[in-house]
Parts: C-alpha cells; sequence; structure tokens
C-alpha cells in the first residue's frame, strides 16, 4: 500500500485535561505518514503549552496560536485544511480519541476506491470511560445528499477522513457562529451534494461526552439544524424540504421529550439523595 501524508486537523481549546490522551491515539496509529496540526484557539488553560510540549518531541506534530478565540472550531480547523501538506485530511477534536488502526484502514480503503471523495466509521460513545453505545446505527454511503438532508447528520467529524484537493479545495467548515456544533454537519451537506462518500463498518474513534463538550446540549444543538436546512433548501425539490421539515419537527418533539425526561429523572434522584 501507498503511505501518504494525512494532515490531521485539531482545534484545541482549554483541553488540558484530554489533549496528552488525545495525541497518544494519534502517536500509537499503526499507520506512520501523518502530519497533525493543533491550532489553539485561544486557551486560557495550559492546552498550548501541552500541545508545544509534545511537538518538541515529535516534529510531526505542529502548534499554531491563533492568539484569540474564535467561539468555535470552524475557524481553527479552517486554518489548518489552508496550510495541510497532507494528500488526505483528517479530523480530530482534542478531546476525542482514534483506535489503533483507524488511519490505516482508512487510507487503504481510499487508496483502493478513487471514486470515494470522504470516507467515515462508526464511533464509540463514552463517558467517563463508560461506552454508552456505538453510532451511527445507520451509515449510508454513496450520493447521500437527500439522506443528509431527510435524516440530519449520521457522519461523526472524528472519524473522517477526505481527499485534499489543495489550493484547489472548496469545502470548508461554516463560521457562522449560529452553527457552532452543526457546523460539520453543513460540510458534510455540501460536500455530499457533489461527491461520493463511503464508510467503514466498524468503530474507529471514541466521541468522550462530557458537560464541557460544545455538542454536549443536544436539545439546543438540534435545534441549529434547521439552519442547515434553510441553507441548503435551494438544492432540493420543495417536496425534499417539507418532508425534511416534517422530520425535523417530529424530532425536536422526541428530544425535547427526552431531555425533559431526564432532568425530571436527575431532580427525582438528587432529591432522594438529600433525603
Amino acid at each position: 500500500m501507498n503511505s501518504p501524508l494525512v494532515s490531521i486537523i485539531v482545534p484545541s481549546y482549554n483541553a488540558s485535561q484530554y489533549l496528552p490522551e488525545m495525541i497518544d491515539s494519534v502517536i500509537n496509529q499503526t499507520y506512520r505518514n501523518w502530519e497533525m496540526l493543533i491550532v489553539d484557539d485561544g486557551s486560557t488553560d495550559n492546552t498550548l503549552s501541552i500541545a508545544q510540549g509534545f511537538a518538541a518531541k515529535d516534529p510531526r506534530i505542529k502548534v499554531f496560536p491563533l492568539g484569540y478565540n474564535s467561539g468555535g472550531p470552524a475557524k481553527p480547523r479552517n486554518y489548518a485544511m489552508q496550510i495541510a501538506e497532507g494528500s488526505y485530511l483528517a479530523f480530530l477534536d482534542a478531546d476525542d480519541l482514534w483506535l489503533p488502526q483507524k488511519l490505516e484502514k482508512q487510507v487503504e480503503f481510499l487508496e483502493n476506491n478513487q471514486d470515494i471523495f470522504l470516507l467515515y466509521s462508526k464511533c464509540i460513545i463514552e463517558r467517563n470511560g463508560v461506552q454508552l453505545g456505538i453510532a451511527p446505527q445507520k451509515p449510508q454511503k454513496g450520493h447521500i445528499f437527500n439522506y443528509l438532508f431527510l435524516h440530519f447528520n449520521i457522519i461523526d467529524c472524528l472519524t473522517v477522513v477526505m481527499r485534499n484537493r489543495k489550493e484547489k479545495n472548496i469545502y470548508f467548515f461554516d463560521e457562522d457562529r449560529r452553527l457552532i456544533a452543526v457546523e460539520d454537519f453543513a460540510m458534510w451537506v455540501f460536500i455530499s451534494y457533489y461527491e461520493k462518500i463511503s464508510f467503514i463498518d466498524e468503530p474507529l474513534a471514541i466521541y468522550r461526552v462530557h458537560s464541557k463538550g460544545i455538542s454536549f446540549g443536544a436539545f439546543s444543538n438540534f435545534k441549529k439544524c434547521k439552519l442547515v436546512l434553510k441553507k441548503f433548501s435551494p438544492f432540493v425539490a420543495k417536496l425534499t424540504l417539507y418532508k425534511a421539515l416534517f422530520n425535523f419537527y417530529r424530532t425536536l418533539i422526541y428530544v425535547g421529550i427526552m431531555v425533559t425526561l431526564i432532568s425530571v429523572k436527575k431532580i427525582i434522584v438528587d432529591g432522594a439523595i438529600n433525603k
């Protein structure tokens, strides 16, 4: 197998608690030809110094302080994408992890399937070391624009490896602050309109859920998906748009009920403990 360079895009913000383990999960990859571009988004803890310490030991790790806080991962990711030298781009947040064979399996797949632009996989969802589940439940492949538009995001950013067209690249994360936490969904929808997408049907990464993560507020973040639907509504027929809006409100009600039940359960448990 050829060993093309993979550029790993890592936005970081106040992630000192998680950063060392994340970097170790990349260093321990069975695939060795990579560069890691860590773009620090104005951290106020020692995230930047930790990243620079790793960079001093491994020349494949490069650190770029943004100098201010942009408010979300889109700008740091876009900055790194514009300077990435790799034939492939991979995305990993500072608080998540990769399993050892992730890059090896995905690069091999893409090298053998030149018609595929973007490749993703399943991932393990974990909280405090406890596995909560595996996502997505129903991965899709091919030209999946309509599926994404109708069913919302099934592609977890930390599982993605995609081709880098370098100076010809037209795909970047939307920096609209209203889309923070769903900017990746907007990008996958855009890519899926023009490109062929596939997946590896096994978990290759670990998504760590915690209260500091920007994806933690499931209810509020899901509501932002409506902005993505609005953004791409000119790309679809009216009937598809109506179906998407119906699915949106149906799912919004479901998420609202689940959030309410979880809140009520927490109140009951806390009350019992306090007694």
